[in-house]
């Protein structure tokens, strides 16, 4: 289990490595690889409008092995390569969650989509699609924090408000503590997640993740 001390410990200096001063939110989606199943285009587009709604006030990551030469080209043929860090997976990656603002996954398919809970284990906010199935352990207690992955102004929408209206920091730690109470019963379902979300998201999309 991630640890909370690990992953904030350092978090200052992190979040400087990553150009993201105090006063900077810093968006993050950390993922395994497969950007194009991940939806990193759509979080391009989001950098964008938020970039164009709060100018100079939010830095974005992206952690994960594949290409990401074109959707460099994307951020620079938007004006905001600057403002984006790209990294390949890393080995304490903990630090990197702890180091986010909030964590986004707007996946269009994603059978579970662990990445969420991990971000949530190091105190951190999250987003993320309703076609990812880690997502029906939030519903319930946090149904506005899940999105459809190709409605990217609701996306925009949701976080400017969690940037200006919301304390992101209580959020986070309220959703620490819920996870570690709920992962000892999630455990146990997890499999039934699995099977319902997949069987969901198999009927509305195909597996690399377009509509049919």
């Amino acid at each position: 289990m991630f640890n909370l001390e690990r992953a904030r410990g350092d978090r200052h200096a992190r979040r400087q490595a990553l150009g993201a001063g105090d006063d900077t939110f810093l968006i993050g989606l950390i993922t395994s690889g497969n950007f194009t199943k991940r939806n990193v285009a759509g979080f391009v587009e989001m950098a964008a409008a938020l970039t164009q709604r709060l100018p100079g006030r939010c830095r974005f990551l992206v952690v994960g092995k594949d290409d990401s030469a074109p959707y460099r080209q994307q951020a620079a043929a938007a004006g905001i390569a600057d403002a984006f860090e790209w990294h390949s997976t890393v080995s304490d990656v903990e630090t990197l969650y702890g180091a986010l603002d909030l964590f986004v996954l707007p996946a269009h398919i994603e059978e579970f989509g662990l990445v969420g809970l991990e971000a949530m284990a190091c105190g951190t906010p999250v987003l993320l699609s309703r076609t990812t199935g880690a997502a029906e352990l939030i519903e319930e207690a946090h149904a506005d924090l899940i999105l459809d992955s190709r409605d990217i102004q609701a996306w925009v929408a949701r976080i400017e408000r969690l940037i200006e209206q919301d304390d992101l920091t209580t959020l986070g730690i309220r959703f620490r503590s819920w996870r570690v109470l709920t992962l000892m019963a999630g455990r146990r379902r997890s499999s039934a997640v699995l099977s319902m979300s997949f069987y969901r998201t198999q009927k509305t999309l195909g597996v690399d993740g377009r509509e049919h």
